[in-house]
């Protein structure tokens, strides 16, 4: 067997058995529904099991409504279904109609498919009288198995116009609608024929005080979707009581089919109610949001219940709402009953008396007033109200629930279905409670009016007023809660909450010990209370101030704006749970100066305020400048602000002196945190003097104070904070000895010692002067702090010997000008920025050492250290970089970065102070020269780019280095004969290269560059390949000048070359260097050596710096001519060597270099070519030190080859002919 249907037990118009044979898609159960034997069926639903048959027709669904209008034009549909597992042919559908009205009729289904179905549409029959009718529907085909499921008879009334979509049985009691969406809405389609006129819709809801809107919407034609809007009700809220009257003052026509529409406007779901397991018919039910509508899917299971009211011909009233009471809520509110004429004619009660009864229940205390009035006077026109009095005062004023039930009677009523009313009126708040009373003192209990029903809800407590549908509270004591509302019906409902509080079998009562109750600069606006321990019980305080140590103290701090504030403490027993009554105390502020006017005041010690004193805020816009004098001459006044909060545009300002032309130590806005700011006078009157601009009305102003102090000098005595008194000590400048501090330093003391590790606090900002950091000392600035220094005495306002950390920042006073000189001959860590007047590096035994991570930055550097600096990691220079003494070491693979923003300058620069490694320079104009002063240790080379850019808004980031050595090996252009081996730079764009268009460059030379000529001086570029470029370039200076080239597009490697070698009156042939033992042998070979002074023979271990090892005059001649010169040598190691060839009148030139390692000469060489110039062929006398092929290649002046051959070479001299008669 398997299941093919389920069936409710307890319905009258039992759904067919056969319904849900497709679990996936039944519309009663979810496709996931748990069908086990030991499974019991839902409520109030049995299961039913029937084997297969082979052939097996049956009743699936049949489609009618509970009750329709009398009509000429009715149909019905049934759903025929083939159960079986075989093809079933010639199958009869027949419907017979009986009771008020006859009808019958057979239609013929040639096929049916097995587990197919069809809908059978009968023909439209009349239904002229009204009543009960009986419709049967039946199936036959031959070879039925199961006969069961072939009838169904379905009972339908028939009224003059009242329709009924199902029966009120099938309610629900549950609605439909939509969780947490507003704005959306289900329609159902209206069947029906002809014209007709709308004058009420009823409808059932679950819920209370939901806003609705009833909408009817034509059908724009058979079939379709809800289309033509033809009414919409004002907002409606649902009464959660049998159903919602819609009453149509102006009777709504439509045609045929139509829709009734209901749209949920709030979030809350409107629950319309509905009948359960009714088949579903296509484009029946439809969901939308006002625009447009899809149809419901047909397996919902549900149909929502619809009453409709047509107008009619024949008498007909019916009652639609209660009149009266509406708002009242007195003890003797005067009832009366809204009927409407829903009949076409104007009805004459005198002719047709109408009587209205019914019921008033207050459903708190259950009891019933009838009432019962027979209205026999007046008429009422087509589609009017009449509101009847029905002779009764019925008592409001209890907070309750109170059920109206009322219906009409009348002779001859054409429709008596819409003559009842179920109504109730709520006239308490309904809310619910987080507590069962009575609850333990200061437990926190929550009421809430029900979401969705009520507005402007206030609560009144002990007079304190708040607003909103939840109320959250403490009680100490019994409290009474009142509450104000507005309900659905736009009437005011007021109620009131006891909230019942325990007195009895409570804790003790706490007993608080209190530091001081008045806040002010003497206890820094704040105090502790303390209360004792109680065994099993838990400390619990109340009020704004900061729980310590498990509630055994709390610190009470003054709050702006805030009044006289009062706390309390009670124990809560941690077993029961219940607190006890609690212990209360009051703080206030204390008295002091206020900011209301200019006026100079002579202060030893006093709180201070703004001009709205401790408790308000600071009113008006009016600014204010006043002078604070020391009563004590040699007294500093020092200023502490514990808390502040300003507007926008408003701000207060600290100076360091008499009047607002004195150093600015201080400036706090509406951006300042509520972090303790203090500063001192360090001026020789000792004064303070504050100016405040308002600028805003919004100023809640500040709370600080006055102290009066005496200079100390301090040092540490531990690691620590700096703001511990606890790790100084101190003394008077006059006295012998320290003893311990009673208070922090600050700017203004007579001098700072650290001799131990001591950190600013994070979020703080530190202002100093006269400070010393020892070489055992450490100083750190963290992340979050600020050290601002002050130029106020002569020397330096920071001297760090030892070690200074800054993450955080470093800043100089800027008024008027930048202030604040650091000195630093120790260690700097550096990841933040050092913004003062300047950092100088001063004269230290070894080179100072700079550890620069993530962002570090320094405004202003001075360095003047002869041992040098040793930076480790990259660095950003934002003004100035002043080079006076002392080389910068810059790590391999870091760099100096001179950014923009302040236009940095470099100054001072030379051979005793330049940057050794790579320097970057970051520029927005074209107008100034780029300077980068690099070089290597005994070799500083200057190069100056004067470059064009296409934007004055973006940079261009280059960097710089000078490289000792030879250049990477290119081939020269016609116009060169050589470059530089010694040494060259390297120029690069890191950004914005999109930017940049041309430029030239000026490099410097000195003596030691061998430049004799600078006629013949050249600069030379890489062209990014293997290519020299010749920027010709005009050089000043004989010996010792600089170069500036053409213009390039590029950057890359820049050497110094010439146009061609110095012509001397002697040939070198040959120049060899020989190890014998430690004794270096050099010989070389010249020829045609007239009017020559001689030979002067240099010697290096690196290649690069030479020192003169000997000199050998000349001999003279037209021959060959053989000179030696041994060196000897007393370490080991590779040792290179030079010949200075020197002219009678000074002119030189060098020879190439050759080297010894302690074994042989290390030397390859061309050393003649002749004829020079030639025709058709070359000589070349090549001198190799191995054995090998030697290839040669012949290209013009514009780089392009012509020829090339390749040779077998042997060690030693070899003469190579290059033949070119063959070329063109």
């Amino acid at each position: 067997t398997v299941f093919i249907g389920a069936k409710r037990s307890n319905s009258p118009n039992i759904l067919e058995i056969t319904e849900f044979f497709d679990l996936a898609a039944h519309t009663l159960f979810p496709s996931s529904f748990p069908l086990r034997k030991t499974v019991a069926p839902a409520n109030g639903f049995g299961f039913a099991f029937y084997g297969k048959r082979n052939t097996d027709i049956s009743i699936a669904e049949v489609y009618l409504d509970n009750s329709v209008v009398k009509t000429s034009a009715a149909t019905s549909s049934v759903r025929i279904k083939n159960e079986g597992t075989a093809a079933v042919g010639n199958v009869d559908v027949n419907l017979a109609i009986t009771g008020a009205n006859a009808f019958t009729q057979t239609i013929n289904i040639p096929s049916l498919a097995a587990g197919a179905d069809q809908i059978i549409d009968f023909s439209a029959y009349a239904l002229p009288n009204i009543g009960t009718q009986a419709l049967k529907f039946t199936v036959s085909a031959a070879g039925d198995e199961n006969l069961a499921n072939n009838t169904s008879t379905k009972s339908q009334q028939i009224t003059n116009n009242f329709v009924q979509l199902k029966a009120d049985i099938e309610n629900q009691q549950s609605g439909v609608g939509f969780n947490n969406i507003s704005g959306n809405e289900i329609a159902v389609k209206m069947y029906g024929s002809g014209t007709r006129n709308i004058t009420q819709v009823r409808i059932p809801f679950a819920t209370y005080g939901v806003s609705i809107n009833l909408r009817i919407l034509e059908d724009n034609g058979a079939g379709g979707a809800p289309g033509t809007l033809l009414f919409t009700s004002a907002a409606r809220f649902t009464n959660g009581d049998n159903e919602t009257i819609f009453h149509l003052a102006t009777p709504i026509t439509v045609t045929d089919n139509y829709y009734v529409s209901v749209r949920q406007n709030v979030v809350t779901n409107m629950a319309w109610m509905f009948a359960l397991q009714y088949p579903a018919q296509s484009n029946r039910i439809y969901n939308g949001n006002g625009a447009t509508f899809s149809p419901q899917l047909t397996d919902r299971g549900f149909f929502p219940l619809i009453k409709v009211v047509e107008q009619g011909s024949l008498p007909d009233i019916g009652v639609i709402a209660i009149a009266s009471p509406f708002c009242g809520n007195s003890a003797t509110e005067p009832v009366s009953v809204s009927v409407a004429n829903h009949s076409a004619a104007v009805h004459d009660f005198a002719v047709n008396p109408v009587t209205v009864s019914g019921t008033i229940t207050n459903q708190k205390t259950n009891v019933v007033v009838p009432f019962s009035v027979v209205q026999n006077t007046g008429t009422l026109n087509a589609g009017q109200t009449l509101s009847v009095p029905v002779g009764v005062n019925y008592d409001m004023s209890d907070k309750a629930t109170h059920k109206f039930v009322v219906s009409t009677q009348m002779t001859n009523d054409a429709e008596p279905l819409n003559d009842t009313l179920s109504y109730a009126i709520v006239n308490n708040l309904r809310m619910t409670k987080s507590f069962t009373e009575p609850v333990c003192p200061y437990t926190p209990v929550t009421l809430a009016a029900i979401t969705g029903v009520y507005t402007n809800v206030q609560w009144t407590v002990n007079g304190n007023i708040t607003y909103g549908e939840t109320l959250t509270l403490s009680p100490s004591a019994t409290t009474l809660v009142n509450v104000t509302a507005t309900d659905y019906r736009g009437c005011t409902i007021t109620d009131e909450v006891e909230v019942l509080v325990k007195q009895t079998g409570l804790p003790p009562t706490p007993i608080i010990v209190s530091a001081d109750t008045v806040l002010s600069y003497r206890n820094g606006f704040k105090s502790t209370l303390n209360v004792a321990s109680l065994a099993d019980h838990s400390i619990n305080w109340l009020g704004p101030g900061l729980v310590i140590n498990g509630g055994l103290a709390y610190q009470v701090k003054g709050f702006r704006g805030s009044s006289i504030e009062t706390h309390t403490v009670y124990y809560r027993n941690i077993v029961g749970g219940c607190g006890g009554n609690g212990a209360t105390i009051t703080t206030r502020f204390g008295d002091g100066i206020l900011m209301d006017n200019n006026n100079n005041e002579i202060v030893s010690d006093t709180s201070f305020y703004d001009r709205g004193g401790a408790l308000n805020p600071n009113v008006g816009n009016d600014n204010f400048t006043k002078t604070f004098y020391p009563q004590v001459a040699g007294d500093k006044l020092k200023l502490a602000i514990y808390n502040i909060a300003l507007g926008q545009f408003s701000s207060l300002e600290i100076f360091d002196g008499i009047n607002t032309s004195a150093p600015r130590i201080g400036r706090l806005d509406r951006l300042s945190l509520n972090a303790l700011s203090e500063y001192m006078a360090s001026n020789a009157d000792g004064a303070i003097t504050v100016y405040f601009r308002a600028n805003s009305s919004t100023n809640f102003g500040w709370l600080a104070g006055f102290t009066s102090e005496k200079p100390m000098q301090y040092r540490s005595v531990q690691n620590g904070l700096f703001t511990d008194a606890t790790i100084w000590e101190s003394k008077l400048p006059a006295a012998a000895s320290y003893t311990a501090a009673t208070r922090q330093p600050f700017k203004g003391d007579d001098i700072i010692e650290i001799l131990h590790e001591v950190t600013l606090p994070a979020n703080s900002t530190t202002q100093m002067d006269q400070t010393v950091v020892e070489t055992t000392g450490a100083l750190i600035v963290p992340v979050t702090a600020f050290l601002n220094l002050y130029t106020d005495l002569p020397g330096y306002e920071l001297n760090v010997k030892g070690s200074l950390t800054v993450d955080g920042s470093v800043l100089g006073n800027q008024n008027p000008t930048v202030n604040g000189r650091v000195a630093l001959s120790g260690i700097l860590n550096l990841s933040g920025s050092i913004q003062a007047d300047s950092l100088i590096l001063v004269a230290s035994a070894s080179p100072i050492i700079i550890n620069a991570s993530a962002n570090a930055e320094i405004s202003r550097l001075k360095i003047n250290n002869v041992a040098g600096v040793n930076l480790n990691g990259n660095l950003k220079i934002s003004r100035t970089l002043d080079l006076q003494n002392g080389i910068i070491n810059v790590s391999n693979t870091n760099y100096i970065n001179m950014v923009s923003g302040y236009g940095p300058i470099i100054k001072n620069a030379s051979a005793a102070s330049y940057i050794n490694g790579k320097l970057r320079q970051q520029k927005f104009s074209t107008a100034d020269s780029i300077i980068f002063p690099v070089g290597k240790p005994g070799i500083y080379r200057k190069i100056t780019l004067l470059a064009n850019q296409t934007s004055y808004d973006d940079d261009v980031e280059y960097e710089a280095e000078l490289i000792v050595g030879a250049p990477t090996s290119r081939t020269l252009p016609s116009t060169l004969t050589n470059v530089s081996q010694q040494w060259y730079h390297q120029l690069s764009i890191i950004n914005g290269s999109n930017y940049f268009t041309d430029a030239t460059a000026t490099v410097d030379y000195t003596a030691a560059d061998g430049v004799t000529d600078p006629a013949t001086l050249r600069l030379a570029k890489d062209d990014g390949s293997a290519n020299w470029i010749d920027l010709e370039g005009v050089a000043v200076g004989a010996s010792s000048g600089s170069i500036t080239s053409n213009t390039f597009t590029s950057l890359g490697d820049f050497v110094l070359g010439n146009v061609n070698a110095l012509v001397l009156p002697v040939n070198l042939v040959s120049f060899k260097a020989k190890l014998m033992n430690n004794t270096v042998q050099l010989n070389w070979q010249v020829a045609n050596e007239t009017d020559f002074r001689g030979y002067e023979v240099e010697r290096s271990s690196d290649g690069l710096r030479f020192q003169k090892v000997g000199w050998v005059a000349a001999v003279g001649g037209s021959g060959l001519i053989n000179y030696n010169h041994n060196n000897v040598l007393s370490t080991t190691g590779i040792y290179y060597y030079r010949l200075k060839m020197v002219d009678n009148d000074g002119a030189f030139k060098y020879s190439q270099l050759v080297s010894v390692n302690s074994k042989s000469i290390v030397t390859s060489q061309v050393i003649r070519v002749t004829p020079n110039p030639f025709v058709d062929k070359i000589t070349l006398h090549y001198e190799a030190n191995k054995a090998g092929i030697l290839e040669l290649q012949l290209i013009d002046v514009i780089g392009r080859p012509l020829k090339k051959n390749e040779y077998a070479i042997s060690k030693g001299v070899n003469e190579l002919v290059f033949t070119t008669g063959d070329l063109p």
